[in-house]
């Protein structure tokens, strides 16, 4: 039931996308269709901030298309926000209420992140575009808000709560995967564009209603990487879990992004390598790697023929140029940055800005401010490579995407996987012995 009214949800935004059709019944319909799936997840006993978060995932493909309909960018109200901001709140005045000792670590963390929001007033009031700092602005914030309802009171998340969250991680690039790929379909058979598809050249990007390919081909990439993951804890369905994961490396294929796909790559070898194994089971890892590899290649060609296979790795497109402009921008700003704001960074650098969103937030806020947004996120790494491994990888192939993205703090996936990381019970324990 809780499928069909994801597919349900996808299928009539997607639908009007397509149409450009903007309505408050559209909104409406949402509504009642996310109330409904509370319900279900709420009748399965689960918590409060376990159905919350797994509503979140959900409305991850749909969050790059307002409440109504229409561009994210005219009305920058989406669904994803919306049951974010419900968590924040419903988090906060549900534990605030709790006497509950909280650890120093979580003390300090929590300190850090409100000072983390303060210093971005900085940069906020060095906007020279005052619409795009403050939409930067209330993004950073919101990532942070998150975060810090997610430290405070103690740990709430058991695994088996976790876990849950992540398969709706994972079913909602599933759900996006079978869209991406039903639209190939009926273009390639009809000649007949659903959603978004771009053409620019011999290239086609199958985007199904993401704004920017490279960020949806890494949600895709990070959903299958959830699957593989999870079939490593559970054995009865593991093969249920390789095929799940395959339809989404199929989807973030046929984006013709290779964001996803190359931080993908890079993470399963490492996962690969790191991971203690039998001989056997080595053997069996590396033929799964094969695979998925194989796959890619097939599914990539089709969509981004390039003359030589090692094109899709070592070809840059333009990007390293964006790169040493950026880190230019930054050595001539090193202590404040030039500001939030797209459009004047992209405008001093005369290029579009730097796929590399260290590299922005260095440009735009400076080394201090960078170096706690982003110090926050090694802790995690390192908070969950101790006692978190399936965090830690998700966490890691993220930030490996994040090298060629500009701004992984707007792309949803980074949110669910921190908020994940410092909510967990087991990993606090383990933390302790």
């Amino acid at each position: 039931m809780k499928f069909v009214l994801v597919f349900l949800l996808l299928t009539i935004n997607i639908l009007a996308t397509t149409l450009n059709i903007e309505s408050i019944w559209l909104a409406v319909v949402a509504a009642l269709q996310f109330l409904s799936l509370y319900w279900l997840l709420r009748r399965d006993n689960k918590s409060l901030e376990t159905s919350l978060l797994e509503l979140m995932c959900i409305a991850i493909p749909i969050s790059w298309r307002n409440i109504l309909g229409g561009s994210f960018g005219t009305l920058p109200i989406n669904w994803f926000y919306i049951i974010g901001a419900i968590y924040i709140l419903a988090v906060f005045f549900k534990h605030s209420l709790k006497n509950i000792k909280e650890s120093p670590e979580r003390t300090w963390l929590r300190r850090i992140i409100l000072l983390t929001v303060l210093l971005s007033i900085i940069p906020l009031l060095r906007s020279h575009y005052l619409k795009e700092g403050l939409g930067q602005f209330i993004t950073l914030t919101f990532y942070n808000a998150v975060l810090f309802v997610s430290i405070m009171g103690g740990p709430f998340l058991d695994k088996e709560a976790r876990n849950s969250v992540l398969l709706a991680f994972g079913y909602s690039g599933l759900v996006t995967s079978l869209g991406i790929i039903m639209q190939a379909l009926i273009y390639l058979s009809f000649n007949l564009e659903i959603g978004v598809i771009r053409l620019m050249g011999k290239r086609i990007s199958y985007a199904f209603m993401f704004d920017d390919l490279s960020t949806g081909s890494l949600f895709l990439a990070v959903a299958a990487f959830a699957f593989y993951l999870l079939s490593e804890e559970d054995n009865k369905k593991r093969f249920i879990y390789y095929g799940l994961a395959i339809i989404n490396v199929i989807g973030s294929a046929l984006t013709s992004a290779r964001t996803g796909l190359i931080a993908l790559l890079f993470t399963a070898l490492l996962y690969l390598l790191a991971k203690p194994a039998t001989k056997q089971e080595r053997i069996k890892g590396i033929v799964i790697f094969g695979v998925f590899c194989l796959i890619t290649f097939s599914f990539f060609q089709m969509v981004r023929p390039m003359a030589k296979t090692t094109s899709y790795i070592v070809s840059d497109s333009g990007r390293i140029e964006g790169y040493i402009e950026g880190l230019k921008i930054f050595i001539k700003n090193p202590l404040l940055g030039v500001g939030f704001g797209r459009t004047y960074l992209s405008t001093i650098m005369g290029m579009p800005m730097p796929h590399f969103t260290l590299i922005q937030y260095l440009a735009q806020t400076g080394v201090f401010y960078t170096l706690i947004l982003f110090g926050v996120i090694l802790y995690a790494l390192c908070y969950a490579f101790k006692s978190s491994p399936t965090l830690f990888w998700l966490l890691l192939v993220t930030m490996i995407g994040s090298c060629v993205i500009p701004d992984i703090f707007s792309s949803r996936i980074l949110i669910i996987i921190m908020a994940l990381i410092f909510a967990e019970k087991e990993l606090v324990f383990r933390a302790r012995l």
